[in-house]
């Protein structure tokens, strides 16, 4: 179902106003313009024509915007990226575990984001790898897929990373070794593969120790006398699910996190002067959905919050899931199935499209043909040349 409202309208009715806020900077601009000229003439697109006779429609398509924080451009990338894991991920049960950061820390993340996350990542990986490389385990090399999100339900700041490790990894002897967590758990045990009170200990005091020596090494200012010690004296989140079936199942779960933005067009129920009123989980109230206003400016504000540096890797792969480790995967996938794992295929968006919704590109929305032809293009950044005006405007 089409949502009602968009974050492009919210975006072409306070954007403005915005920009004239400190929080505004240039790069966010761009971004925001991006997300609100996306599929538009403005970013390009071209003119299809039915070639068959007794239908003649004319049928215009305007680019996406591809802006990895846009809500209506990510369902293909995110198609492209479970693909992608099956080439990244074992036929074993797999855990999937959130780590986040303490909201007094919202600041330094507002003012530090490259630096505060990706000493999340860092420090994360460097636990589970230190727990499975534990005598207890005997695991030489395990590995991690995390993803960075930055938010909570009401838009404000909640970073913390969404983790899949596998039940498992490679023994000294270079072959697979499952470990406990693999076995069958009965839903009311919520073991994990490691102690969870002993890797939350170890979670906080890692990550409290290399932000100290980014501070040592001012790249990060001094902080107020005991504001250090106050956080670390507060219990830090960290939990896990129960472990997954297989590889397919925590690809296609793992899938809903990849390439989430801070919010979706459905969640916004109401756009005017007076601002934006949108849904969100209250998860203080058993998840309960509610409905929270706010002045444009502010959503907007807020949203930006979650705009990541240019460039920065929100998806990492770590261990036996990183990319340089695919021959291995190929041997592991090789003594785990009994069969050589088949090349991987990158698909078009053409195939995703028509494997997922059923969509050709070809077909005509008027007679269900496959008969559209492309009579003419325009280019980003372009509105659409004299000739092909008169056809937009008689859609």
């Amino acid at each position: 179902m089409k949502a009602v409202h968009s974050l492009a309208e919210v975006i072409s009715t306070f954007g403005t106003s915005f920009d004239q806020s400190p929080a505004a900077t240039p790069y966010i601009q761009k971004t925001l313009r991006a997300i609100r000229n996306c599929r538009t003439a403005v970013m390009g697109g071209h003119v299809d024509v039915c070639s068959n006779t007794a239908c003649k429609h004319v049928h215009i398509s305007y680019n996406s915007c591809r802006n990895r924080h846009c809500p209506t451009c990510q369902s293909t990338q995110k198609e492209r990226w479970l693909t992608t894991m099956q080439y990244r991920t074992f036929p074993v049960s797999y855990f999937h575990c959130v780590f986040t950061i303490p909201h007094e820390f919202n600041g330094l993340c507002m003012r530090y984001p490259k630096l505060m996350y990706d000493l999340l990542f860092k420090v994360v990986w460097a636990c589970l790898d230190g727990f499975s490389k534990h005598p207890q385990y005997g695991i030489v090399k395990t590995g991690m897929t995390a993803v960075l999100h930055t938010w909570g339900q009401n838009l404000s700041l909640h970073p913390h990373l969404h983790c899949i490790i596998p039940a498992g990894g490679l023994s000294k002897n270079k072959h697979w070794k499952h470990l406990k967590g693999s076995k069958s758990i009965n839903k009311k045990n919520k073991a994990f593969l490691f102690p969870m009170e002993q890797l939350k200990a170890s979670y906080k005091s890692k990550f409290m120790a290399a932000l100290r020596k980014l501070i040592k090494l001012r790249l990060i200012e001094q902080q107020e006398p005991g504001f250090l010690n106050y956080v670390y004296s507060k219990e830090w989140v960290v939990y896990a699910k129960s472990p997954f079936g297989g590889a397919q199942q925590v690809i296609e779960y793992l899938g809903r996190y990849t390439h989430k933005v801070a919010i979706s067009n459905h969640r916004i129920q109401k756009v005017d002067l007076n601002g934006v009123q949108f849904a969100y989980k209250d998860y203080t109230n058993k998840g309960k959905t509610k409905s929270m206003t706010l002045a444009g400016e502010e959503f907007l504000r807020r949203f930006s919050q979650h705009i990541l540096p240019p460039g920065y890797t929100k998806i990492r792969h770590f261990g036996l899931h990183a990319g340089t480790n695919q021959h291995v995967m190929d041997e592991l996938h090789q003594e785990l199935y009994h069969k050589v794992r088949e090349p991987k295929l990158k698909e078009t968006w053409q195939e995703i499209a028509f494997k997922k919704t059923g969509y050709v590109e070809a077909q005509c929305p008027k007679c269900s043909q496959n008969t559209l032809q492309t009579v003419g293009v325009w280019h980003t950044n372009k509105p659409p040349p004299d000739k092909y005006k008169y056809l937009i405007m008689n859609i």
